[in-house]
């Protein structure tokens, strides 16, 4: 059985790991055994797929035409939430203003 938070936390893998820092994932996809948010094999997520699809096409949809600001500018601690990992303190971020 594999722990994913274990993985996810890895230091070889993932600097710091402890620290939020989606600025890591810019360089390229992680490989299939570095990054396994919807468990794998006969145990993988049946929405995976649908899930990674909404995901992208939300987030592009949204951040095209926001400017959004952390509201805290320290460094921000994960916590395990049943199987996923969540900002320790809410990782709040302010919408600054909408970009047209």
């Amino acid at each position: 059985m594999v722990s994913i938070p274990l993985v996810h936390h890895r230091p070889e893998l993932y600097p710091d790991p402890h620290r939020f820092l989606p600025d890591r994932f810019l360089a390229g996809r992680p490989g299939p055994y570095d990054w396994i948010p919807f468990g794998g094999g006969a145990r993988r997520c049946i929405g995976a797929e649908l899930a990674s699809f909404e995901v992208s096409t939300v987030l592009s949809t949204v951040l095209a035409g926001a400017d959004l600001r952390a509201e805290r500018v320290e460094p921000e601690q994960t916590r395990l939430l049943g199987t996923a990992l969540i900002p320790a303190r809410g990782g709040s971020v302010t919408l600054r203003r909408r970009l047209r």
